[in-house]
Formats: structure tokens, sequence, C-alpha cells
């Protein structure tokens, strides 16, 4: 866990006084470990085959009904009234899930972060669509299509006073009002976090 000062708002896990606030730790897979050594708790229900090799996690496949993600809890308050706040990774999906499932929208990878005062905001990622989502079945949320596929890209959530916003390659893409009522306090997760929908490989070359 580490909180560092830093001039700009593009780097991860960072506080920029006035501007962007996180305290979510960075993995990074060039050390050749997986999250779990580098502080992040796995709190998936399904484990599924993981390995670190050339710099970048892979993962799958995962479970439709099973979990595979990895999440961080600040040491530090934080409110989104006052603090914007992003996660992001580096992603490249094979095979991951988009759609309305049984009534609730649902993708095989996703990034979410949540305040100390129950705020949060979430990202559903798949092949070829991404979404921000601030409520249990997410079905009438903001979408856009995106080729998560072909290449990696940087994928960055955002919250803070104005809301949520999706980022990738630093372009906005996406914005929504943050969801409430969320209990556990501030924490930030990416992975397979989400029932209903699965990936069959998921590719991570950094994630903060």
């Amino acid at each position: 866990m580490r909180l560092s000062l830093v001039a700009g708002a593009a780097v991860a896990a960072c506080v920029v006084a006035g501007s962007v606030q996180a305290s979510l730790l960075v993995y990074d897979p060039t050390l050749g470990t997986l999250p779990q050594a580098q502080g992040w708790n796995f709190n998936g229900s399904y484990n599924a085959p993981s390995t670190v090799a050339g710099g970048q996690l892979t993962y799958g496949p995962t479970t439709v009904g099973g979990t595979t993600f990895w999440e961080h809890n600040p040491t530090d308050t934080i409110d989104f009234s006052t603090d914007t706040v992003f996660i992001e990774a580096e992603i490249r999906l094979t095979g991951s899930d988009y759609g309305n499932f049984s009534g609730f929208r649902r993708a095989g990878f996703s990034l979410l972060i949540s305040d100390d005062v129950g705020r949060w905001i979430i990202a559903d990622l798949g092949d070829n669509r991404i979404s921000l989502g601030n409520d249990n079945n997410r079905t009438s949320d903001p979408s856009a299509v995106f080729d998560l596929t072909t290449s990696f890209h940087l994928v960055r959530l955002e919250a803070g006073p104005t809301g949520g916003r999706l980022y990738v390659d630093g372009v906005e893409q996406l914005t929504l009002a943050l969801g409430t009522g969320r209990t556990g306090g501030a924490e930030g997760w990416f992975g397979d976090g989400t029932t209903l929908a699965n990936a069959n490989q998921t590719e991570v070359r950094r994630a903060a």
C-alpha cells in the first residue's frame, strides 16, 4: 500500500493536491509475481488458472458462476464528494462476455472503486463493448462499442465530485453519476468480479 505525490494526474496510484487522489496499490507483472504477492487480496470465489510471464499476468478461463478478482482497501479515508480517485488496468481480452443476462448487465472483466461513505462506480468490459454502471442491474446505464481484443489498452475508471468517468488510452468514453449505498468502506478491484459472465482469457500488463 502506498500514497505518493506527483506533478500530474496521468500517473496511477497518485495524489495531486486539488486534482486526483488515489491510494490504490500498483500491480506490476514485470516483477514475475501474482497480485497476491504484491499486496492485493484475492477475493474471488474461483481462482482461475493464472500465470505471470513476459511482463504480464494471464488468467482464465473464468467461470460464469464464480468470480476471479483482486482488490485492496486504501488505508486513507476517501470521500468522492471531495476526492477524485481512479483505478486503471492495461488489458487485452479474449472471449470476454458482455451482455444482459437474466435481467442484469454483466461482463467478463470489471473495474470498481468505492469510497468510505458508500459512493461507487463500476466499469463492465467485454471483448467489443465497454460500459459504466451505478446500480445492480445496470441495463439502462451508458455503454459504447470498443474493441479490447486486438491490442492492449489502458482503461481507467475515475470517480469524484463530478461523478464517474471511463477513459480508454486517455480519451474519455463515458460518464455517469455515482451509485450510493455500498457498504464495506473504500476499495478498488480489477478482474472478473461479477457472476453471470466469464472470460476465456484476460491479459494484464499493469493495474493500479
